[in-house]
C-alpha cells in the first residue's frame, strides 16, 4: 500500500509521541540539549508556534496560571511596564474605555452596589474622596462649574430635593442664625432692585376696591396688581398712568392673581412671570394654598378651575 506524504508525516508524529511517552526523561534531556545547541532555531520555532491560534491560546492559558500563582511578581512587572510605557498604556486604556463604555458602567455599578453594603468601605471611600477633592481643589471647581452648566435641570432638582430634606432645612436655619447681617444686606439689595408692590399707595387703592375685579369673580380682593408690570414699566409703579390716578392698579383675589401670572408664564412663555408661579401658589403668607385653607376651599377644585380657564388657549 502506497502512503501519501501527509499520511507518512502523521504516522511519524504518532511514533514520536508514543516514544516520548515511554521515554519521558530521556526525551526531555535530548530536547534540552538540542535547545541549548540551537538557540536561534528554537526562537524561530517558538515564533512560528505563537503565531498560530493554538499557540496564542496556549500562551493565554499559561499566562493566567502564572498570574494566579505569582500575584506579587505579576503586580511588580505590571507597575514596571506601566512606568516605562505610560503613553502607550494610556492610549490603549482610552481605546478600551471608548469601545466598552456600557460594559464598564455596568461593572462599576455592580461593584459599588456590592461594596456599599460594607459601612467601613463607604467611610474609607468618602475619606479618600474628600482628600482627593482638597488636594485638587482648583481642578474640581472647574469640573463642577462645567457640569452645572451642562446639567442645569439636574442640578436644580438635586438642590431642591436637598433643600426640602430635614438636613437641608437644618443647614439653612443654622446659616440664617449665623449670618443675620448678610441676610439683611441681601434683602435690601433685592428691595432696591425689585421694589415692593404692597406700598402705602396700593393699600389706599385696596380700601376702595374690596372685590376681585376679574370678570365674573365675586370673591374678596387679596392683592393689588400692576396692569403694566413694574419690572418693565418702573415709571408707573405708583399706579398713575398718562396723568390719571390709580389707573395702573387692579385688584385680584389671590387665586386670580396667580392665574394672571400663570397665563403670562405658561401660555405667553414670559420668564419673568414664571419665577413668581411657585411663590404665589405655595411660597408666601398670601399664597393660594394658604388662602384656600383659610377659606375652606379644596385646592384640587382650584386646580380644576385653573385648567378650565386656559384649556382653549393651550390648544
Amino acid at each position: 500500500m502506497v502512503l501519501t506524504d501527509d499520511e507518512r508525516k502523521k504516522r511519524k508524529r504518532e511514533r514520536n509521541q508514543k516514544y516520548r511517552k515511554a521515554n519521558a526523561e530521556k526525551a526531555r534531556g535530548r530536547s534540552r540539549k538540542w535547545q541549548n545547541e540551537n538557540p536561534e532555531k528554537r526562537r524561530e520555532a517558538k515564533r512560528r508556534y505563537n503565531a498560530t491560534e493554538k499557540g496564542r491560546e496556549a500562551n493565554r492559558i499559561y499566562a493566567r496560571k502564572w498570574r494566579a500563582t505569582n500575584p506579587e511578581r505579576n503586580r511588580e512587572l505590571a507597575r514596571n511596564y506601566t512606568s516605562r510605557n505610560r503613553e502607550k498604556v494610556s492610549e490603549r486604556s482610552k481605546r478600551y474605555r471608548a469601545a466598552n463604555s456600557e460594559k464598564l458602567k455596568e461593572e462599576k455599578k455592580e461593584y459599588y452596589r456590592k461594596m456599599s453594603q460594607n459601612p467601613a468601605w463607604l467611610i474609607e471611600k468618602n475619606r479618600q474622596g474628600r482628600k482627593h477633592y482638597h488636594k485638587n481643589i482648583e481642578k474640581q471647581r472647574v469640573r463642577g462649574k462645567r457640569y452645572r452648566e451642562e446639567n442645569r435641570e439636574k442640578n436644580r432638582i438635586r438642590h431642591k430635593k436637598y433643600a426640602e430634606s430635614e438636613s437641608g432645612r437644618e443647614v439653612h436655619r443654622k446659616w440664617r442664625a449665623d449670618n443675620p447681617e448678610l441676610i439683611r444686606y441681601y434683602a435690601n439689595k433685592s428691595r432696591r432692585k425689585n421694589p415692593r408692590a404692597d406700598t402705602e399707595i396700593t393699600k389706599i387703592y385696596r380700601r376702595s376696591h374690596r372685590d376681585c375685579e376679574w370678570s365674573g369673580c365675586d370673591r374678596s380682593s387679596g392683592t393689588v396688581h400692576h396692569i403694566l408690570p413694574q419690572f418693565k414699566y418702573p415709571a408707573y409703579v405708583d399706579g398713575d398712568y398718562h396723568g390719571r390716578v390709580g389707573n395702573n392698579f387692579i385688584c385680584y383675589c389671590v387665586f386670580h392673581h396667580h392665574a394672571y401670572h400663570y397665563a403670562r408664564a405658561i401660555i405667553r412663555k414670559e420668564k419673568k412671570h414664571n419665577k413668581l408661579l411657585s411663590f404665589l401658589w405655595s411660597g408666601s403668607d398670601t399664597s393660594v394654598t394658604g388662602w384656600a385653607e383659610e377659606n375652606k376651599i379644596p385646592i384640587n377644585a382650584l386646580e380644576i378651575e385653573l385648567e378650565l380657564m386656559f384649556v382653549h388657549f393651550k390648544k
